[in-house]
């Protein structure tokens, strides 16, 4: 390991300092646990003294990046119940959705597929397919029913999507399911 001068040293600490400061809230609780951070600054630090405030500024950082982790679970849980509770609607649509959450419908589609893991059709998809399913095992109704409630416009898309992804015609699967 090298040597580094206490210039360089001091000009990397004020450069790690700046990009912690960039974050408002990072910089109100720093200074609402430690003080004022300007006024700490403007004295000669030591390496030990630098060390440490990177060490807290990293600690509030790292406790920022938890609150919005968990807001974004947080978001991500309100969009599928959301979905969940609008799947049966036909129209439900990715602008729709990013409307109601408050969102651009590129910024939201990006953000879903990040967090959710698959996108905003398929995850529309695979809920509406779970309530056909439930629907096929558990009632009478007509196939054509079956795709109403599910959020189909008729029940030859349904099927052919049904078929698709289960293997299966829903007739097929439900004498399938009540057979077992």
């Amino acid at each position: 390991v090298r040597e580094v001068s206490p210039y360089y040293t001091r000009a990397l600490f004020y450069n790690v300092i700046n990009i912690f400061m960039e974050n408002e809230e990072v910089c109100r609780r720093y200074e609402k646990e430690e003080g004022d951070i300007s006024l700490l600054l403007s004295q000669q630090l030591s390496s030990a003294q630098m060390i440490e405030i990177i060490r807290k500024y990293c600690d509030i950082f790292e406790g920022e990046k938890g609150n919005r982790e968990e807001k974004e679970t947080e978001w991500m849980s309100q969009v599928r119940l959301y979905i969940e509770m609008h799947a049966s609607e036909s129209s439900l649509s990715l602008t729709e959705v990013s409307e109601h959450i408050g969102m651009s419908p590129t910024w939201f589609s990006t953000l879903f597929k990040e967090k959710g893991g698959c996108s905003f059709k398929e995850y529309v998809d695979m809920v509406r397919l779970e309530k056909a399913r439930a629907l096929l095992t558990d009632t009478d109704d007509t196939i054509e029913l079956i795709a109403e409630k599910a959020g189909y416009n008729n029940s030859y898309s349904f099927s052919r999507f049904f078929k698709k992804y289960t293997g299966a015609t829903p007739n097929a699967y439900r004498m399938m399911k009540r057979n077992v």
